[in-house]
């Protein structure tokens, strides 16, 4: 399929017993492969996972971008939009997840043909100290980049609610948490 780079044709696949209800990840559970896995369509919106040797131009527009990225330590130069591509394929092949890209879905390929690059929406281990969050074996933090353009048409909502149920339903988690810049 050409994604080889960050995305290998793998999908959700447990070999041996059924992992328990708690979070799952690769390396509390390695009978569990989650590389390659993406939350579902929504009604207008398809994810995707980068590849670092193909995505450069949509990281540049996506990380480069102002407005998308004040909060988060902006300006992002070439060399360190380069930097957070790599990272999220890396956390991709170490984790299984990712801040995966996200399209508009093709107005004439209904069954999956991606348009216009919305942003990236995604998950990472949390490595914060929410008290709420003690004692768990696995927690995700939510993440959203959207293309300023892009802002108050209800997207992110959209598709945090895809990653959410790909987060309970198929990674098994049990807690996600949520912050802001």
């Amino acid at each position: 399929n050409g994604r080889s780079n960050c995305q290998p044709d793998v999908k959700l696949s447990v070999d041996g017993p059924e992992p328990s209800r708690d979070c799952v990840s690769v390396a509390l559970y390695p009978s569990v492969s989650m590389a390659g896995a993406v939350p579902k369509p929504t009604e207008r919106l398809i994810f995707r996972t980068w590849n670092a040797e193909e995505d450069g131009a949509l990281a540049v527009g996506l990380w480069g971008e102002r407005r998308v990225t004040e909060f988060i330590g902006w300006p992002f130069e070439a060399a360190a939009v380069a930097a957070r591509l790599a990272d999220e394929c890396q956390r991709l092949k170490d984790e299984g997840v990712q801040y995966w890209p996200v399209f508009v879905r093709d107005d004439v390929n209904r069954d999956g043909g991606f348009g216009e690059h919305v942003g990236a929406v995604g998950l990472r281990r949390y490595g914060g100290d929410a008290p709420s969050c003690a004692g768990l074996p696995t927690v995700f933090e939510i993440g959203f980049h959207l293309r300023a353009d892009h802002w108050g048409k209800g997207l992110a909502t959209e598709a945090a609610t895809s990653v959410v149920t790909f987060a309970f339903t198929e990674l098994r988690c049990n807690a996600i948490f949520a912050g802001h810049n």
